[in-house]
């Protein structure tokens, strides 16, 4: 939300700047100049929250063969915040069947010390929640399976699925000991790994 926010001032600053800048009086050039450094203050929060690095990940993972494929935003952002995580290797591309739903909901469970039923119980412990939010990450990633989908197969709605899905693509990128269970999961998933999924 802080990104949007700073996105819709340094659009606003820069469209004010181009704006008074055909002006042409002293007073005009003044603010213009003006609203550029609030522009150049928004793009450098910008950079330190590191929100360039995510979008360019986000960029990055929906190009194949040089082409742009237009995937839905939650999907975008699960993609990005794995393609880190595996060093330029290529996401295994698994079906959205109900069993390879079922798989990664089994091996994230199995990484996170529960069982598969724990992550489609109503529990609300911080380690189900987290290890369901995974679940929810590695099917937006790594299957075609749509929200309502993703979210049947653990018992959430097609929103709730959303919203979880974002809020794990950004811990990945914040918290070492989330990405590393993700990492373990997406071994145990990698037929490339030697082991089929």
């Amino acid at each position: 939300m802080i990104a949007l926010t700073e996105f819709r001032a340094l659009r606003h600053a820069l469209a004010s700047a181009t704006a008074l800048s055909g002006e042409g009086s002293q007073e005009a050039c003044a603010r213009a100049v003006s609203h550029l450094r609030r522009a150049m203050r928004a793009a450098e929060t910008l950079e330190e929250r590191g929100t360039f690095d995510v979008l360019e990940g986000i960029l990055g993972a929906t190009r194949k063969s040089g082409e742009r494929r237009a995937y839905p935003g939650y999907r975008n952002a699960a993609r990005a915040a794995l393609a880190g995580l595996i060093n330029g290797k290529d996401l295994p591309a698994l079906p959205a069947t109900a069993e390879s739903l079922e798989d990664i909901i089994q091996q994230t469970a199995d990484v996170s010390g529960l069982e598969a039923q724990d992550l489609r119980c109503a529990g609300r412990e911080r380690e189900i929640c987290t290890a369901r939010h995974n679940a929810m990450l590695l099917m937006a990633a790594l299957t075609d399976a749509s929200l309502a989908q993703i979210g049947a197969a653990l018992g959430r709605s097609h929103t709730t699925a959303r919203t979880d899905i974002c809020h794990a693509a950004g811990r990945v990128a914040s918290n070492p000991a989330h990405a590393s269970l993700i990492v373990a999961v997406l071994r145990r998933l990698d037929p490339a790994d030697g082991r089929a999924a």
